[in-house]
């Protein structure tokens, strides 16, 4: 798709080595936003005709290799990208959401940038637009004359008190349906008409002030009209509502001090042949403690020579998940060191280390089930 232009002027298309027949759709409507809304507004379900000249600038362009059919239709598809994707985003919506009928307009404009036009069929000439339609008449329940969008009926109503009316105003001037834009206006409307006990008006207001649209951004003003939306009946102000508080609560927990970090546990001091120190830390869960005190006492470092209790500590350290524990112990129930004989046993405990990771495990499970090397 061709750079957002700056302009959304577009030249017409011209001939080149064969003339291109005379092109009504040359003067294009505004092919920007607001020329899409008004045009949809005056012509409910016709196409707007820059997307027939887009049509017609491409054929020319690839199919006539006409320059200045290139030219118009890379103008023609910017000016459309840049309206479409105001949409799409959400810059423009005064309806709470961004216009999904925008966005895939917007993807089928990509795409097409990628198709050649079939060079076999001239795309049909342009027609006359056709006159925009008469606001349609008011429901049958509904006595106003502003219900079809008739601006001096609605300038009348309102200010005789007709909330809907005032709100008809607030949702014209706000988005430029029939009337030049006008922020400010289409605001002092809308909050009449809330003041009048329209809630969808109300509902509206939290909105543009939740999103500074046509006012300064303010919460605390946001949260009041949601609340007298929503208790008017109004899913929208609901809904703003429940938004608005998801947004407090998060930006409460954000400024909330956060908790100190852990602290890493001290450093060990047991080494082997200290045994108070070992005992302590071994009884306060440190695995690798444990294990000290199993190679202390099998080996009699700086105490008595006490297999059994090595054995014990060391199953103490293996069930803590000191995988180099299981192994040693292994070693003991194939040994008979400090325990009676056991192959399953060892069997057990060596799986447990080696199943952790542990190489001496591994070796001694091999050995506790006969598997010769």
């Amino acid at each position: 798709m061709a750079a957002p232009a700056a302009s959304a002027a577009v030249p017409a298309a011209s001939s080149g080595a064969a003339p291109a027949p005379s092109q009504p759709d040359d003067d294009l409507p505004p092919v920007t936003l607001d020329g899409l809304i008004s045009w949809n507004a005056q012509h409910s379900g016709q196409p707007h005709p820059a997307y027939a000249a887009l049509d017609r600038a491409r054929y020319y362009c690839k199919c006539r290799q006409d320059d200045r059919a290139c030219q118009r239709a890379d103008a023609i598809d910017s000016a459309l990208e840049v309206a479409l994707q105001e949409a799409c985003s959400g810059q423009r919506d005064f309806y709470h959401r961004s216009d999904v009928g925008a966005c895939e307009t917007l993807d089928g404009l990509s795409l097409s940038s990628w198709v050649s036009p079939d060079c076999r069929a001239e795309p049909p000439a342009p027609v006359a637009a056709p006159a925009p339609q008469a606001p349609p008449p008011p429901a049958p329940n509904d006595t106003r004359r502003c219900a079809g969008g008739r601006l001096a009926e609605c300038e009348r109503e309102c200010e005789a008190g007709t909330a809907l009316s005032c709100a008809q105003l607030g949702y014209m001037f706000l988005g430029g349906t029939g009337v030049a834009r006008d922020l400010v206006k289409g605001t002092q409307y809308r909050k009449r008409a809330c003041d009048l006990g329209e809630p969808n008006a109300c509902s509206n207001l939290a909105w543009q002030y939740m999103h500074a649209v046509g006012v300064e951004k303010d919460l605390a003003i946001a949260r009041t009209y949601a609340k007298k939306g929503c208790d008017g009946g109004d899913d929208v102000g609901c809904y703003n509502r429940d938004e608005l508080a998801r947004e407090a609560a998060a930006a409460a927990r954000a400024a909330a001090p956060k908790p100190p970090p852990p602290q890493p546990p001290p450093p060990s001091v047991c080494v082997r042949g200290h045994v108070d120190a070992c005992t302590r830390e071994c009884n306060a869960g440190k695995a690798k403690s444990c294990a000290e005190l199993g190679y202390t006492f099998v080996d009699g470092v700086q105490v008595a020579r006490d297999p059994a209790k090595s054995a014990a500590y060391r199953k103490q350290a293996c069930d803590l998940g000191e995988f180099n524990a299981c192994g040693n112990l292994a070693w003991q129930y194939i040994q008979g060191v400090g325990v009676a004989k056991d192959m399953k046993a060892a069997q057990a405990v060596a799986a447990k280390g080696c199943r952790g990771g542990d190489a001496v495990s591994c070796t001694n499970l091999r050995a506790a089930m006969g598997v010769r090397w």
